[in-house]
């Protein structure tokens, strides 16, 4: 019965192969191919392949043990002869031996390396720091506001104001404001009718119209005054508490107010507060008294030193963010209340097994670099990733080369050794070659079955289309060599991905996060076109990424391209089908190849 059930499939196999033949010589340009050609094209019809593994038969069989001969272009076709390929009529080369059988590998000439722009870098033990950068805005110290009001007993007018304006900067003992009391003068000639008095009682009610003075707003000096010159003050002046600014002004001259009443509001602004927002999954690395870098807006390449002051103990549930206060010392008023300043937290050293953020590609689920075995010889290898997004410690920093920033990188908890090398620049380029030429389907074995469902809610899709709305946008001006508008985008943009954020879960909320982290650095409206291009292009990556695991929203047409000539800022989405690169911009605005979107590899 088996050997029956064996010779029909036989049969009929021999059949679709046949049948898969004739149909595909009547085709064009088969037919106008040679014999050894011709099969050759035959057996890279994907239908036919498929039949062919069924069975057992591949075309290394035919080919090993022998000198193999393959096209640069098309490393897919191999043949045992020189001759030319049949698909783009090039020079077939001979093969070196380390190179044949290897099914696990990327094959390359030093030319296509070249024109890549791979660049490679060794796997190495760093000690890396996990850095938090928020946004925030400054504010007063609330500790250091004092607020002067009129302490005199009645209703009283406001004769002068030695400072006229908000912003006015006094110093402590400075006069402010200069009173008239009808109340004040009859007590203080109370005060002097008592000093004349020698009764048993006077000294007990000389004291408590004294006291009553004071109270009201009069030193011991003007006190003094008075019983010298033996006739009362007619106006009272209010003096300055601290050194500060003038906040408000609540009066004016010639103004009538009631004892109580406020009348300026002063702050000493040598130490202010920064209010900024850190995500939930972040405060396990902070604590309060914990250091920070704070760089004010406006002022490139100047750096605060400040602390952690308070962490808000309730959880934002919109933007699912931690409200946290920093104390900064501003002697010098760098920091002035509404600015913003960009603050920066750093957490303890540790030494760990890592590559650059820039190595890492994302095939759906999986995390890939591209190892390089030398000789043009490249294989993906799939790693488990720890912590993401580390930085560098000062003895150990590396400046990327794209960005005069610190190089970011990923804790490699399994897949890789120390001094391997991967390549860290041109990897997408060689990630889309490797989907090409089957090396990731021969080499990853397949990815588990997904838990979760890879369709967004009505709600998630409608947010996701805003967010690639904004993204398009910052594309469209990047293609134009324009950053004006970068800023004011992203702004709107971060509001999107924090309300997308708070309705999503899972490893798209974790993506979102991600890209949040990129908008707040385009928010910041740079002005260096490269700079914004690298933060550009890391957003590309995942926004990429997200669209082809969950699918472009309906209604939203966009298309990836990747471009060869732009090194390795990687691909884009854009709307249309004619290129608009937003890495080369006006320069090589056509510089682009189309990719299939779905399971295409990111990097991160």
């Amino acid at each position: 019965m088996k050997k029956r059930l064996k010779f029909i499939i036989s049969v009929l196999l021999l059949a679709g192969l046949t049948g898969s033949g004739i149909f595909l010589y009547l085709r064009s340009p088969i037919s106008a191919m040679g014999y050894e050609d011709a099969l050759h094209y035959i057996m890279h019809e994907p239908a036919v392949r498929r039949v062919m593994e069924l069975v057992g038969l591949r075309e290394e069989t035919v080919l090993k043990g022998k000198k193999i001969y393959w096209c640069p272009m098309h490393p897919q076709v191999k043949r045992d002869r020189p001759g030319l390929c049949p698909i783009c009529n090039m020079q077939l080369v001979e093969m070196e031996e380390e190179k044949k059988g290897r099914e696990d590998v990327l094959v390359f000439t030093d030319r296509q390396v070249q024109q890549s722009g791979a660049r490679t870098e060794k796997v190495r033990t760093l000690a890396l720091t996990y850095e938090i950068d928020t946004t925030g805005r400054v504010d007063v110290d609330e500790r250091l506001i004092k607020k002067v009001s009129n302490r005199v007993k009645g209703r009283s007018r406001i004769e002068r104001l030695h400072v006229n304006f908000t912003g006015d900067r006094v110093e402590k003992g400075a006069p402010l404001v200069t009173l008239y009391s009808p109340d004040l003068v009859t007590t203080q000639e109370e005060y002097l009718m008592v000093l004349s008095d020698s009764g048993p009682w006077a000294r007990t009610l000389i004291e408590a119209a004294e006291v009553r003075l004071r109270r009201w707003g009069l030193t011991g000096e003007q006190i003094e005054g008075i019983k010298k010159r033996g006739r009362p003050i007619e106006e009272v002046t209010i003096h300055s508490p601290i050194s500060g600014t003038v906040m408000e002004r609540l009066v004016a001259e010639g103004q009538y107010v009631e004892e109580g009443q406020d009348l300026l509001e002063l702050a000493d602004l040598s130490r202010v507060w920064i209010y900024g927002d850190v995500y939930e999954y972040e405060i396990p690395f902070i604590r309060t008294g914990m250091a920070v870098e704070v760089s004010p807006e406006g002022i490139p390449g100047r750096t605060i030193r400040g602390r952690i002051d308070f962490i808000d103990p309730v959880v934002q549930s919109e933007s699912r963010t931690v409200r946290v206060r920093f104390e900064v010392d501003n002697p010098e008023g760098l920091l002035r209340p509404g600015m913003y300043a960009r603050v920066r937290m750093k957490t303890g050293m540790e030494k760990v097994l890592a590559v650059p953020a820039s190595a890492v590609l994302l095939t759906g689920r999986r995390a890939v670099v591209i190892v390089s075995e030398g000789k043009g010889l490249m294989r993906p290898q799939e790693v488990k990733l720890g912590r993401k997004w580390l930085h560098a410690v000062d003895g150990e920093k590396k400046k990327n080369s794209f960005l005069d920033d610190d190089e970011r990188y990923h804790e490699v908890l399994s897949g890789l050794k120390e001094g391997q090398e991967v390549v860290v620049a041109g990897n997408f380029l060689i990630a889309a070659e490797a989907g090409f030429q089957g090396v990731l389907k021969k080499m990853l074995p397949p990815e588990e079955e997904k838990k979760e469902t890879e369709k967004l809610s009505k709600e998630l899709e409608a947010s996701f289309a805003r967010i690639l709305e904004s993204y398009e946008k910052i594309r469209k001006a990047l293609a134009g060599d324009d950053t004006g508008p970068v800023g004011d985008i992203a702004k709107h943009l971060s509001e999107d991905i924090k309300k997308t954020i708070a309705i999503s879960g899972g490893d798209f909320k974790e993506a979102l996060e991600e890209l949040l982290n990129l908008t707040k650095g385009l928010s910041r409206g740079p002005e260096d076109i490269k700079e914004v291009r690298t933060l550009f292009s890391s957003m590309s990556r995942i926004v990429i990424s997200l669209a082809g695991r969950y699918g472009l929203p309906p209604g939203v047409e966009l298309h990836p391209f990747v471009c060869p000539m732009a090194g390795g800022y990687g691909g884009w989405l854009q709307k249309g089908a004619d290129v608009e690169n937003p890495y080369l911009g006006q320069k090589m605005p056509g510089c682009g190849n189309p990719l299939s979107l779905k399971g295409a590899p990111v990097g991160q």
